[in-house]
Parts: structure tokens; C-alpha cells; sequence
């Protein structure tokens, strides 16, 4: 399968209505659908990302960070921050 667009709504607001629209159009064009869900906007990472910044907590080299969500586990590595 080949992915030939994605879209981006980070920050957005998207309706109910829009998100039928959205699995209308992958359902019909054969796409998988997936949600990516960022970060980097909550209060506790920003808070995180200006003590590795501030130098309060030395040198910070990687940070891993898992996540899990209903069966799965997403590990994220946030290296050189």
C-alpha cells in the first residue's frame, strides 16, 4: 500500500462530523487510517524540555519514554534533545 498524502491537524479543532469524513475518504481510497497523537504541547513536556534546556538537570543524552496504550506499547527515544 502506498501512502500518498497525510494531513496534519495538530493544534486543530476537528469535529465529530470531520473525523467521519476523514474514515469516509481512507475506508473508500483503501488507506489506513492513523492517529498520531503529539506531545510535545502538554504542560509536563514543555516543563521537562525547559529543565533539559536550563541545564538543571546536566547532560541530559537520551531520554526513552513508553506509552501504553490499550494493548500495544509505544516507545519513543528522544535522543540529543
Amino acid at each position: 500500500m502506498v501512502v500518498s498524502q497525510s494531513v496534519c491537524c495538530a493544534c486543530a479543532q476537528v469535529s465529530y462530523a470531520d473525523c467521519c469524513v476523514i474514515v469516509s475518504a481512507c475506508k473508500s481510497s483503501n488507506v489506513i487510517l492513523v492517529v498520531c497523537h503529539v506531545l510535545r504541547y502538554l504542560p509536563e513536556v514543555r516543563k521537562i524540555t525547559e529543565l533539559i534546556r536550563s541545564g538543571a538537570l546536566g547532560d541530559v543524552v537520551c531520554i526513552q519514554h513508553t506509552e501504553p496504550v490499550c494493548m500495544f506499547c509505544i516507545n519513543s527515544d528522544i535522543c540529543n534533545v
